[in-house]
C-alpha cells in the first residue's frame, strides 16, 4: 500500500470520532449525581457543630419576615382606602 498525501492523512485523522466521555451516559450522570451529594453532605456536616443556631436564625427571620409582610400589607390596604381602590 502506498504513502497517502499529507491531506488525506490529515483530513482522516481530522474527522476521526474522539470520545469525549471514557464512561458510559449512565455512569457519567452518576457520577456528576455523586459528586454533588457528596458536595451537599460536607457542606452538611458543619450543622452538628453549631447546634441549634441555625434553627434558631431560621426562626427569627421567618418571624421578622412575616411582621414585615404584615406590616407592607396594612399599608397597601391603608392607601386603597384612601383611593378607594379596596377590592
Amino acid at each position: 500500500m502506498g504513502a497517502r498525501p499529507a491531506l488525506c492523512r490529515n483530513m482522516c485523522v481530522a474527522f476521526h470520532p474522539i470520545p469525549i466521555f471514557a464512561a458510559t451516559p449512565t455512569e457519567a450522570m452518576q457520577d456528576i449525581v455523586f459528586a454533588i451529594a457528596k458536595f451537599f453532605e460536607t457542606l452538611l456536616s458543619i450543622l452538628p457543630v453549631l447546634g441549634w443556631a441555625p434553627v434558631v436564625i431560621c426562626t427569627l427571620l421567618g418571624f421578622f419576615g412575616v411582621f414585615y409582610w404584615l406590616m407592607l400589607q396594612a399599608r397597601y390596604n391603608r392607601e386603597a382606602r384612601e383611593k378607594n381602590t379596596l377590592a
